[in-house]
């Protein structure tokens, strides 16, 4: 909605005169929204992973274990992967409403299709649900955690590449 509010409502032509060039707009907006993104995961994610502790622990609190962060920074990488793609898809499409389609698509509902596909574990393995769901521990794991992170930025990267290389072919 951060790209596509202002493609509707035509104050991206206001963004343009004032920066003109389309790249930096857009990788403004994807540091500005995941910088945010973050922010408000951790403050989400680390009081209730801590407070889930308190209660898993009888109200006894115990330190946190090292794969505790792994868990909270899976979760947090997540948010700020669907973040990322869904500026990403909306840089693209141009169309809020064809955008959140896309991302609510591909990253709820693709996971279920290519369940019944014969070769369907083999690609959820690299769509963004399973690494996630992987690293938050809510999955067996089937990769090492690196890859799982490496497969999540690359859900975050590439599509912004690609909708970077979108603004540079409109802007000409």
């Amino acid at each position: 909605m951060t790209i596509t509010g202002e493609h509707a409502s035509g104050m991206l032509d206001t963004t343009f005169v004032a920066t003109p060039s389309r790249t930096r707009v857009l990788l403004a907006k994807a540091v500005v929204l995941s910088g945010a993104a973050l922010v408000c995961s951790l403050l989400i994610a680390v009081p209730g992973y801590l407070y889930g502790r308190l209660v898993a622990a009888q109200l006894h609190p115990s330190a946190l274990p090292a794969e505790a962060w792994q868990v909270i920074a899976g979760g947090t990488l997540m948010i700020v992967t669907t973040t990322l793609l869904g500026l990403a898809l909306g840089a693209i499409l141009r169309n809020g409403a064809v955008a959140t389609a896309a991302l609510v698509a591909i990253v709820l509902l693709l996971p279920f299709v290519a369940r019944v596909l014969p070769w369907g574990e083999a690609i959820n393995l690299f769509l963004p649900t399973y690494p996630a769901l992987q690293l938050i521990e809510q999955a067996p794991d089937i990769m090492p955690a690196w890859t799982a992170f490496a497969v999540l930025a690359g859900w975050a990267v590439l599509p912004l590449a690609a909708g970077v290389a979108c603004a540079g072919v409109r802007s000409s």
